[in-house]
């Protein structure tokens, strides 16, 4: 009964409109929401679609300017005229960007005019045709008049965009992002604060000198979660990074072979996740890491002291990371590592390890393992041998305690013999051992049953120990 209710009063809502003989909404329930429910529902949508809103009814023409973010991104309309080069000629098609350009400036000025909002909790702006450095600056400025939450910017101007100077004292500023064609110039020392300003992410960013770097983290006070990606001609020797309060880090410097001694400074004492990929830094300096739990290390060669001290570098960072639970590794070149000269530090707190090497380079493995007394899970993972690749054995004598060893994930298998040395040094040492996964590369059915077969011989300490094959 109640069903049939339901049904009838879903029936009643609907009229049949005689023309086009389809079912017609009597009822635009939509619309009888609060118009604070409806403003959230446009925030969410790219303003352009949010203004379309106002042909819709009465109640919609002046709704989208009380929604408290603003989203311009010219992205569909570049993509559209990559379209259309090829089939017009050189002139119509530069008569039409400047159409377009005309277009999305003219439309961005209309908005922030006509726009009510004296707070703005999201300001993004995304531009790829847009060729006025000042027509730009004017709209972040509206946007930091409005004492804006989160700023994300992203340009690609002729000229890299200069920042103004009121971005650096918007204390309502919580999110932070700059992408591309963008100059930090940070003020002098006692003029740059963010009092609020927990995320920041730099991307592809330009720096005038070193101090506009020093100078701009430590004030970020609560600064938690900091992203950058550096450019090769970014202006910068020593990167130099302190926030006390900071917990996440993710620094991508690329790789540049220069004959500057480039520097990278980390002094975080709160930072618990660290995801370095380096191939420029010819020195380190890590300090106050005690929080750290997490840490993914991808270092390249980069320039030639890079390569002249490779061995130092990464023994210098492996002592800095000597206390974190969870480890990934990643470097080009794993022969100085076996280097008598250097000694990987106790990883007395490390449980999980992962480590990624090529085809040549497996003899790291002893010297990390034997300072991992507490290790749990064990990833390794090889790329294939590539033709012209020394060919080294993996394991040399060594006593790595696998106490607390229970899963054991290997990834590039091709049943070699130092592999098969490994695998089976563990099942024989490995007391706990509950899983051990063999991803194998580029091996046919008869040559896994063959591989199979030698494995299923080997003994275990483990009883319960289960070895999976793909």
């Amino acid at each position: 009964m109640a069903r049939a209710n339901t049904v009838q009063s879903t029936t009643q809502s609907i009229a049949v409109d005689s023309k086009s003989k389809r079912p017609k909404l009597s009822n635009d329930r939509i619309s009888t929401l609060p118009d604070s429910v409806l403003c959230h529902i446009l925030s969410f949508l790219p303003t352009k679609y949010a203004v379309r809103t106002s042909i819709l009814s009465t109640k919609w023409k002046y709704l989208w300017t009380s929604v408290h973010s603003l989203d311009f991104d010219d992205s569909v309309t570049m993509s559209n005229l990559y379209v259309s080069r090829t089939k017009k000629g050189r002139a119509q098609k530069e008569k039409q960007i400047q159409a377009q350009r005309k277009s999305f400036m003219n439309f961005v000025d209309r908005v922030l005019i006509l726009h009510s909002v004296s707070c703005l909790r999201k300001f993004r702006l995304h531009c790829r045709i847009v060729d006025d450095m000042l027509h730009v600056n004017t709209w972040v400025c509206a946007a930091i008049g409005r004492d804006v939450q989160d700023l994300d910017l992203y340009v690609s101007l002729e000229q890299p965009l200069q920042l103004p100077r009121s971005l650096f004292t918007c204390n309502m500023l919580v999110v932070l992002k700059l992408s591309c064609e963008i100059v930090v110039n940070t003020p002098a020392e006692g003029s740059v604060c963010f009092p609020n300003l927990k995320i920041l992410h730099l991307k592809w960013v330009k720096y005038v000198n070193d101090d506009s770097v020093r100078k701009l983290f430590p004030s970020c006070p609560v600064l938690e979660d900091l992203l950058i990606w550096r450019c090769n001609d970014d202006n910068v020797i020593t990167f130099s990074i302190f926030a006390s309060a900071l917990k996440r880090l993710i620094i991508d410097s690329g790789s540049q072979d220069s004959l500057d001694y480039n520097k990278l400074e980390i002094n975080a004492p709160a930072l618990e996740y660290l995801n370095l990929r380096d191939g420029r830094s010819d020195y380190f300096s890590f300090q106050n890491l005690s929080s750290l739990v997490e840490a993914h290390l991808v270092v390249h060669h980069g320039g030639g002291r890079l390569v002249n001290h490779y061995g130092f570098i990464i023994f210098h960072l492996l002592h800095r990371l000597s206390n974190v639970k969870f480890l990934f590794l990643s470097v080009d070149d794993m022969k100085p590592l076996t280097d008598s000269h250097y000694k990987s530090p106790p990883f007395h707190k490390l449980t999980r390890l992962e480590v990624h090497v090529r085809s040549c380079n497996w003899n790291i493995l002893p010297n990390l393992l034997e300072r991992c007394d507490n290790l749990e899970v064990l990833v390794f993972s090889k790329e294939s041998k590539r033709h012209g690749d020394p060919h080294e054995s993996c394991w040399i004598p060594a006593q790595p305690l696998f106490l607390h060893l229970t899963t054991v994930v290997i990834s590039g298998f091709e049943g070699l013999t130092d592999e098969l040395e490994l695998v089976q040094y563990i099942l024989e040492n490995a007391k706990v051992l509950k899983t051990m996964r063999i991803k194998t590369c580029s091996l046919d059915i008869e040559a896994k049953f063959d591989v199979l077969q030698k494995i299923s011989i080997f003994q275990r300490w483990s009883k319960t120990c289960q070895v999976g094959f793909t």
